[in-house]
């Protein structure tokens, strides 16, 4: 009778032990999202092909987050690609849904996965330019800027985490698969960025 009753408290307690470990994982104090974050990143895009390895392309540029509630949020993102012989400035445009998967806590880092639409921008400053004619007169052309947004043309998803710094600072790193379709049906980029984000009207705090 008293092995019984010692072979029952001992199932009792590895049944606490087994049902308290994940009630005390979730009754652990959880990050708050800011309704809004602004950041910066910059990274490699890899275009790759049947063949292989392409071309790398470095890219720098802002980003804009507007966190829906605790789990979703939309980010508006510029790469801007590095400075070439012109006088414009050239890259991509992303609109992404980032959706969270894993929670963050003091130990370890959120995880999320992304997915979106892709488009290119272009930025140029033409500077003014005179032309001489034959009788000696000049044609002035005067100096002009123009810029073009491009509708989206690539599919975009990916995984990335966020790690929270201080109250007002994280540090982000994600990576994304990018497709291209229509007239770029058959392009197909990597990007890998590093960045940080800072919240704007509130801080990374905590739920409870």
């Amino acid at each position: 009778m008293g092995e019984q009753s010692a072979t029952t408290r001992v199932c009792v307690l590895i049944l606490a032990a087994a049902l308290g470990r994940p009630a005390l994982a979730a009754g652990q104090p959880q990050q708050q999202q800011p309704r809004i974050e602004v950041g910066a990143g910059g990274g490699v895009f890899a275009a790759i092909s049947g063949k292989g390895l392409i071309g790398l392309l470095m890219a720098v540029g802002p980003r804009l987050s507007v966190n829906v509630n605790d789990r979703t949020s939309v980010d508006l993102i510029a790469d801007i690609a590095e400075p070439n012989e012109s006088s414009g400035l050239y890259g991509l445009y992303g609109i992404q849904l980032r959706h969270l998967v894993r929670e963050g806590d003091r130990t370890r880092a959120a995880v999320f996965i992304t997915g979106g639409a892709v488009g290119g921008f272009e930025y140029e400053r033409v500077a003014e330019r005179r032309t001489e004619r034959r009788d000696g007169s000049a044609v002035v052309y005067r100096a002009y800027t123009e810029g073009q947004l491009t509708s989206p043309a690539a599919f975009s998803g990916g995984i990335g985490m966020q790690r929270v710094l201080a109250r007002r600072a994280a540090f982000r790193a994600e990576t994304q698969v990018i497709v291209g379709f229509g007239e770029l049906g058959g392009m197909f980029l990597t990007r890998a960025t590093l960045g940080l984000s800072i919240p704007i009207g509130g801080t990374y705090g905590q739920t409870r």
